[in-house]
């Protein structure tokens, strides 16, 4: 069986695994990727009808809020666009019940991505060498080698990085905690 010599392994290509690909790959840095599922996004998940998206897992950025994730957009040249705040928007609950309810204004303001959500990974993964990314790998429960002390999910030892939303809380919400928390496992690569 052939073998191949990487500096990284990153597993999950969620927005934190992804954001570190690209940090590696900016960096000229060999790197793979492996991801369970057959796409890449993790939570990040927008599904297309007749032109439309529909975010399924995080659907806003608040620029003031999330300023890594402003100046990303920004360095990848996304477009955006505020959340509507007038008019009438519709839901649908569980039980089958619509109800109807106003849009009012936000602060500081709400911002939607022109494409989905799903453009973020889209544009990052654009950036990613095709051969670093493995799919549909078996998810690991248990690291062979490695298990954390009781109570904590991550290690900064200069060899073993978790970057997720554990810190999330930390730094502005899942999507500003992923991208600091990738950041700050690829620093010393």
């Amino acid at each position: 069986m052939p073998t191949e010599t990487v500096d990284t392994i990153i597993i999950g290509g969620g927005l934190s695994g992804i954001y570190a690909a690209y940090l590696l790959s900016q960096r000229n840095k060999s790197f793979v990727l492996l991801e369970a599922r057959e796409r890449m996004g993790g939570r990040i998940l927008s599904r297309e009808h007749h032109g439309l998206f529909c975010d399924l897992g995080p659907s806003w950025y608040w620029p003031e809020v999330n300023p890594k994730m402003a100046h990303l957009i920004q360095a990848l040249g996304l477009k955006g666009y505020r959340q509507f705040e007038e008019g009438m928007g519709r839901y649908q609950i569980p039980d089958g019940a619509v109800h109807t309810v106003r849009g009012y204004p936000m602060q500081p303001s709400c911002w939607r991505f022109s494409g989905g959500m799903t453009a973020l990974i889209t544009k990052l993964c654009e950036h990613i060498p095709e051969n670093a990314t493995q799919f549909d790998q078996p998810p690991m429960y248990q690291h062979p080698l490695y298990h954390p002390p009781a109570g904590k999910t991550s290690i900064w030892d200069g060899t073993i990085h978790f970057a997720g939303t554990e810190t999330a809380d930390q730094h502005g919400g899942y999507l500003e905690g992923a991208l600091t928390a990738a950041e700050r496992a690829v620093m010393n690569h």
